[in-house]
């Protein structure tokens, strides 16, 4: 069985009006799609400046049996970027009436724990791992100054939070 095929041409060899249509509106969304998801206009990625302090705003976490939704004074810089891959550290302080965390050699109320990071093909999306142990955080720009962690350590000192942080 033969399925019917949209004619290239007319009996008067002209495109039809409706083919026509079809590959405008086809080069239009292939354009705007690459416009809405981060393509520069030669259609290169544009990887987003993430150099700079980031400082957390809100948070929900758990650190063995102890929920945990603060910490004090905790910060991102990421010092330096090349292209999509970046390096950095995560300043915290734990709440005197919260548990120590573990920095990777022991356990801590106050650290700085050096990362690397890249960001994903979608310009949007990241991971950063934590050079000194396990930790990992996956994350997602929301805008220019805002973005969304989740930061996971399995093991002994395991960790789990979702964590925002606002660009300084």
């Amino acid at each position: 069985m033969r399925l019917p095929t949209v004619p290239k041409r007319n009996a008067n060899n002209e495109v039809p009006m409706a083919r026509r249509l079809a590959v405008l509106f086809t080069a239009l969304f292939v354009f705007a799609s690459g416009t809405a998801f981060g393509q520069s206009d030669r259609g290169t990625p544009s990887v987003p400046d993430l150099v700079g302090v980031w400082r957390l705003v809100a948070m929900d976490g758990i650190f063995g049996d102890q929920v945990i939704t603060d910490l004090a004074a905790t910060e991102i810089t990421i010092d330096r970027q090349q292209g999509a891959v970046f390096t950095g550290s995560l300043a915290y302080e734990v709440n005197e009436d919260e548990p120590a965390f573990h920095d990777g050699t022991s356990l801590t109320r106050m650290a700085s724990e050096p990362f690397l990071g890249v960001m994903g093909w979608d310009n949007r999306s990241f991971t950063i791992a934590e050079r000194e142990d396990s930790s990992l955080m996956m994350g997602e720009l929301l805008n220019t100054e805002t973005m969304a962690l989740v930061f996971v350590e399995a093991g002994a000192h395991a960790f789990a939070a979702r964590m925002l942080f606002v660009r300084q």
